[in-house]
C-alpha cells in the first residue's frame, strides 16, 4: 500500500506540471461503439477495413482458472474446449463444419484461450460479404455465452484430447514456471492453479462439476461481445441487442473475486532444477501492488503506465548493454516492469549466465540493480528512451488507418478483462508528444527507487539437473542480496561519441535502365554497377518499407572444413557492429531510427532482409552499404559470441526436442558431412579469421545481388537514395551460382526409433513422404491442397475420434534445389501406448484419398479457405515481397488467375498426387521414444 500511495503522489505532481486534472477519466476510443445491455452484457463494435470484407467476432469472459474449486482444477480450460463440441444452435461439430465450409479454418480462425483470469473465444477473419454469415457468427457468440451443450459423450471424448494437450505441454519451461510460480504467488490462489489442471481431475470429474462451473461463471455481467471489421456498426448493435436480450441477468450471482497475492515480509529465495532444461536463469523480482482499476482508467493511470514503459525501456537497454561489455558474465539479461496478475506487479530482472560464470553473474546482477537503486538512470538513457518511444508511437499513428482488425479487438478485450486504457491512437500520440518531453528524470528515478525499495523480493535460480553444476543454497543467495547495500559503487558512466554512419562522401551510381512489369505491377531499375533493383509501391502500410536481397552461392561454395565458421558468420558479424561503431555504440546511434538490416547465408544463397519507416529508408540503405563495405572484425565480440554459443549448446542435448532434431537431421540426410549438428563440437571448429573471410567473400560482389523493395515508396525520393548507397558500391561482372554437393534425403521406406530419457512419457512421431516433382505453380497448389485435406482428416480421426493427440501438424513443401521434389511431413505427439495405431491412421488416411479420392465437402472447405487467404494476402506487403521474389527467381506467378486455378482444383488431380506418394513408398518414419 505504501508503494501505491507514493506513486500516486508523484503522479499527481507530474500531472500538475502538465496542467492536467489528476483524476480526469481516460476517454474511450471514439471509433468504438461501447454499451451495456440491461442484463449486464458489455459490447464493443468498430468498423475497420483491414482486411476488407472481414471481421473479428469475440466473446470475452472475465473469468478463468483462478475461479476453479479444487475439484474443478483444469475445468475452465476444459470448458473452453467444449465450446467447439456442441451448442444449442450448432450441435456436435456443426459449428466447425459450417465455418470451414465458408473458408474459416479451425485453429487458425476458430479458436480460444484460457488464462488464469480470463477466457476468450474468437471467430477471426470471418467473411462479411453476406449478412447470413454475420448472423451465424453472432449466433455462435450467443451460444458460447450461455448455451454450450456439455453432453456426456462429448465430455468423455474430450478427456483424451485434454490429456494429450497436458502431455504435449509438459516441457521443462512449463514445469519450471509452475514451481517458481508457487514461490512467487505463495499464499495466493494463483499458487494453486496452472490452467491445464490436474489429470486426475480431468480423467474423473463428474459431468455436473463442469456444468456447475459453466452456470456459475458464464453470465452476461462477466461477458463482453466484441465485433471489429468491415461491418455496419448500427446494424451490429441492433442485432446484439435483439439476440442477447434473452439471456437473463444473474440472480444473486457469485462474487467475481480478484485474488490478492500477499506481500513477502522479507526476501525469499528458491533454487529449481529440471532434467530437460538447457539454460541457467537467475531472476530477481521486486513485487508491489498495482494501481486500482478506478485509477488505471484515468489520465493519472495512463501516465503511470507510460512511466513504467519508460523505466522498462531504460532498464532493458542498460542491461542488454551489460551483456555486450568485454568480460560480461551474461549471455543475456533484461529488466522490465510488468503485471504478473491483476493484483500484483513486478520490477523484474532476468539473466542467463555464461557457463561457469553463474556466481559472477549473480553478483554482477545484484550490483547493477543496486547501482540503479542508488543512482537511477542517466540523462542520456532517459533521452534515448523518450526518442525511441516517440518514434515507435509516430509509426503507429502514421499507420492508424491500417491497423488490423485483430490488433484492435485484442486492445478492446484488454480494456474489458484487464482495465487497460484504450483512448484511441490519436489521443495517445497527442498525449505522448505533449507530455513525454516534460517528464522529469529525478521523479522517474524516484518511482524506480520506490519499486526497488520493496521488501517483497523473490530471488530465484533455475537450471538443469546435471553433474558439474553446483547450485548455491538459498541462504547463500539471500546473503548475497543482503550484502548489496554494503557495495562500493559509482554512478553509471554513459559515453557515446556521435558521428555519421558513413563519414565519407559517396560517389553515386546512375540508373542505366528502367522498366515496368505489367504482370505484378513492379518497377525494375538497373544501376551502372550492375545491381538490379525491383520495387513496388503499395498502400497497405503508411509507414513501412520492406527490403530483401539475394545472390546465388551460399555455403554450397564453401569447403566442408569452413562450414562451421560460415554457419555462424552472420551471428558474429551482427555482434560486432558496423564501420566505426561497435554493437553498443551502433545501437545508441540508431536510437529513434526505425530501420533494421539482417544479412543471411544459407545453403544456396546469401542476402539481406530489412525494413524501415518511410523517413528512415536512408538509414536502412546506409546499413546495407556498410555490411558490404565495412563489416567489423571485433575480437572481443567474437569471443563473447563463442562463449554464448558454447553455453547455449553445452546443455542442448538435455532438451529432448533439441536432441531429436539433431537425430532427425542426421538420419534424414544419412549423416551428410555438410549438415552440421548443433553442438559444442561444431562451435569448437569455428575460426575467427575464416569466419570473417567467408562472410566478406559471400558479400564481395554487390553486382551479383538483386534487391527488392515493397511498401510506401515514393519513386522520386527512392531512386536517388538507392543510386547513392547501392549505386556507389564497387562491383565486378562475376556471376556465381550454387553448387550441388549431393545432399539428398535417405531413401525410404525407413523406420527409426530415437530413445531419450523423458520426464513425461510421450512419443513424438515424424513421418516424411517424398516424391520427385517439377516445381510448378499447379503442382505446388495441389500439394498445399493435399496437406490441408490431410490436416482435416487427422483432426477428425487422431484428435477427435481417438483423443490421441492435441494437434497434428501437416506440412506440404516443394523445392527445386538441389533437385525438384515435393514432401509431406506429418508430426504429432501422443501416448507411447497409442503411437503404432496412430501411425496406421496417418498412412490409412493418405491411402483413402489415393484410392477413393478426397471427400467433396473437405475439398470445398480447403478451396474456400485458399480463396479467402488469397484475398487477404493481397493486402499484405509481406505477401507481395514473396510473390515478386518467386516470380523473378522461379517464374512462378502467384497472382494472375490464381482464383481460377484454385476453383479448378478437383478430386482426381489431388487423388493422383496422393497415389504418387503412396506408390512411391519413399517414406521415413522417425520416432522419439521414452527410454525403457
Amino acid at each position: 500500500m505504501r508503494t501505491t500511495v507514493c506513486i500516486l503522489v508523484l503522479l499527481s505532481l507530474n500531472l500538475s506540471l502538465f496542467g492536467q486534472a489528476t483524476h480526469q477519466s481516460l476517454p474511450l476510443d471514439p471509433a468504438v461503439r461501447y454499451g451495456k445491455l440491461d442484463n449486464g452484457l458489455t459490447y464493443y463494435i468498430r468498423h475497420n477495413q483491414q482486411p476488407k470484407e472481414r471481421a473479428e467476432f469475440y466473446i470475452a469472459q472475465n473469468v478463468g482458472a483462478i475461479l476453479e474449486e479444487d475439484d474443478q482444477n483444469g475445468l475452465a480450460h476444459f470448458l473452453e474446449h467444449m465450446a467447439f463440441n456442441g451448442t444449442r444452435h450448432y450441435p456436435g461439430k456443426q459449428l466447425i463444419n459450417y465455418f470451414e465450409s465458408i473458408g474459416v479454418r479451425f485453429g487458425a480462425n476458430i479458436n480460444a484461450y484460457t488464462s488464469l483470469d480470463e477466457t476468450v473465444y474468437n471467430l477471426s477473419d470471418v467473411p462479411t460479404y453476406r449478412e447470413g454469415i454475420i448472423d451465424s457468427a453472432l449466433l455462435v457468440l450467443h451460444d458460447w455465452s450461455s448455451f454450450i451443450l456439455l453432453e456426456d459423450n462429448e465430455i468423455d471424448k474430450e478427456r483424451g484430447v485434454i490429456r494429450e494437450e497436458w502431455r504435449q505441454g509438459q516441457t521443462a519451461s512449463r514445469r519450471l514456471w509452475k514451481t517458481t510460480n508457487e514461490l512467487v504467488m505463495a499464499g495466493s490462489q494463483y499458487a494453486k492453479r496452472d490452467i491445464i489442471g490436474d489429470t486426475a481431475v480431468i480423467n474423473n470429474f463428474s459431468y455436473e462439476t463442469l456444468r456447475n462451473y459453466y452456470k456459475k461463471w458464464y453470465r452476461p455481467d462477466l461477458q463482453a461481445i466484441l465485433v471489429v471489421g468491415d461491418i455496419d456498426v448500427d446494424q451490429i448493435e441492433t442485432k446484439i441487442k435483439a439476440l442477447f436480450a434473452d439471456i437473463p441477468a444473474p440472480v444473486n450471482p457469485a462474487e467475481r473475486t480478484f485474488y490478492p497475492v500477499p506481500d513477502k515480509q522479507q526476501p525469499v529465495a528458491g533454487v529449481f532444477t529440471d532434467p530437460e532444461t538447457k539454460t541457467v536463469k537467475v531472476s530477481l523480482y521486486y513485487l508491489y501492488n498495482p494501481l486500482p482499476d478506478s485509477i488505471r482508467l484515468t489520465v493519472q493511470g495512463y501516465l503511470a503506465n507510460l512511466l513504467d514503459n519508460v523505466i522498462s525501456v531504460m532498464a532493458n537497454d542498460r542491461f542488454s548493454e551489460l551483456v555486450r561489455e568485454p568480460g560480461s558474465p551474461f549471455s543475456d539479461m533484461g529488466g522490465f516492469v510488468t503485471s504478473i496478475t491483476r493484483t500484483k506487479q513486478v520490477f523484474a530482472f532476468i539473466a542467463n549466465p555464461l557457463s561457469g560464470k553463474e556466481a559472477e553473474a549473480r553478483q554482477k546482477m545484484i550490483e547493477e540493480v543496486e547501482r540503479l537503486k542508488r543512482f537511477g538512470f542517466t540523462a542520456a538513457e532517459f533521452e534515448r528512451a523518450k526518442t525511441a518511444m516517440l518514434s515507435s508511437m509516430e509509426k503507429v499513428y502514421n499507420e492508424r488507418e491500417q491497423r488490423r482488425n485483430n490488433a484492435l479487438v485484442r486492445e478492446y478485450t484488454r480494456h474489458f478483462t484487464q482495465a487497460e486504457g484504450t483512448p484511441g491512437i490519436e489521443w495517445e500520440y497527442d498525449f505522448l508528444k505533449t507530455n513525454l518531453p516534460n517528464l522529469v528524470l529525478d521523479q522517474l528515478n524516484q518511482i524506480a527507487k520506490i519499486y526497488l525499495d520493496s521488501k517483497s523480493i523473490v530471488y530465484m535460480i533455475e537450471g538443469p539437473e546435471k553433474e558439474g553444476i553446483n547450485y548455491p543454497e538459498k541462504t547463500t543467495i539471500l546473503a548475497e542480496l543482503e550484502a548489496a547495500n554494503t557495495l562500493s559503487l559509482k554512478p553509471k558512466e554513459d559515453t557515446f561519441s556521435d558521428q555519421p554512419l558513413i563519414a565519407n562522401t559517396l560517389k553515386p551510381g546512375k540508373i542505366m535502365k528502367e522498366s515496368f512489369n505489367e504482370v505484378l505491377g513492379f518497377n525494375e531499375i538497373l544501376l551502372t554497377n550492375g545491381i538490379r533493383i525491383l520495387f513496388k509501391s503499395t498502400p497497405y502500410k503508411e509507414d513501412e518499407i520492406r527490403m530483401t536481397a539475394w545472390s546465388e552461392g551460399g555455403s554450397s561454395l564453401v569447403p566442408v572444413s569452413d562450414l562451421p565458421s560460415t554457419a555462424y558468420a552472420v551471428g558474429v558479424i551482427n555482434q560486432s557492429g558496423l564501420g566505426t561503431f561497435d554493437q553498443i555504440s551502433l545501437k545508441k546511434k540508431l536510437t529513434g531510427k526505425l530501420a533494421s538490416v539482417s544479412p543471411y547465408i544459407n545453403t544456396y544463397e546469401e542476402g539481406f532482409s530489412g525494413s524501415s519507416s518511410v523517413k528512415d529508408l536512408e538509414t536502412m540503405l546506409q546499413l546495407t552499404h556498410l555490411y558490404f563495405t565495412a563489416p567489423r572484425k571485433d575480437a572481443q565480440a567474437y569471443e563473447r559470441y563463442i562463449r554464448m554459443a558454447h553455453t547455449a549448446f553445452e546443455n542442448a542435448a538435455l532438451d529432448p526436442a533439441n536432441a531429436f532434431n539433431d537425430s532427425l537431421n542426421a538420419i534424414m540426410y544419412n549423416h551428410h558431412p555438410r549438415l552440421l549438428p548443433q553442438n559444442v563440437s561444431t562451435i569448437e571448429r569455428i575460426n575467427h579469421d575464416v569466419l570473417f573471410n567467408r562472410f566478406t567473400e559471400r558479400f564481395a560482389n554487390p553486382g551479383d545481388f538483386t534487391f527488392l523493395f515493397v511498401g510506401n515508396i515514393n519513386p522520386d525520393t527512392f531512386k536517388p537514395l538507392v543510386a547513392n548507397y547501392l549505386g556507389s558500391l564497387k562491383t565486378d561482372k562475376k556471376q556465381e551460382t550454387w553448387k550441388d554437393n549431393h545432399i539428398r534425403h535417405v531413401q525410404g521406406p525407413l523406420y527409426r526409433e530415437v530413445e531419450k530419457e523423458l520426464k513425461i512419457k510421450k512419443t513424438t512421431c515424424y513421418i516424411h513422404y517424398l516424391i520427385d516433382q517439377p516445381y510448378t505453380l499447379d503442382n505446388n497448389l495441389q500439394l498445399t491442397t493435399l496437406a490441408n485435406l490431410l490436416r482435416l482428416r487427422y483432426t477428425a480421426t487422431i484428435r477427435e475420434e481417438e483423443g490421441a493427440s492435441y494437434s497434428v501438424s501437416v506440412r506440404g513443401s516443394a523445392s527445386k534445389r538441389p533437385l525438384p521434389i515435393a514432401t509431406l511431413v506429418v508430426n504429432f505427439n501422443t501416448d507411447p501406448a497409442l503411437y503404432k495405431r496412430m501411425l496406421g491412421i496417418v498412412h490409412d488416411e493418405l491411402a483413402k484419398i489415393a484410392n477413393q479420392g478426397p471427400n467433396p465437402e473437405d475439398i470445398s472447405k480447403v478451396k474456400l479457405n485458399l480463396l479467402k487467404q488469397q484475398a487477404e494476402n493481397k493486402q499484405e506487403n509481406a505477401w507481395w515481397m514473396q510473390t515478386i521474389s518467386e516470380y523473378d527467381r522461379d517464374g512462378i506467378d502467384n497472382l494472375t488467375g490464381m482464383e481460377a486455378r484454385i476453383e479448378a482444383l478437383d478430386g482426381p488431380s489431388i487423388q493422383a498426387l496422393a497415389k504418387r506418394f503412396i506408390e512411391n513408398n519413399n517414406v521415413r518414419e522417425i520416432m522419439l521414444m521414452p527410454a525403457p
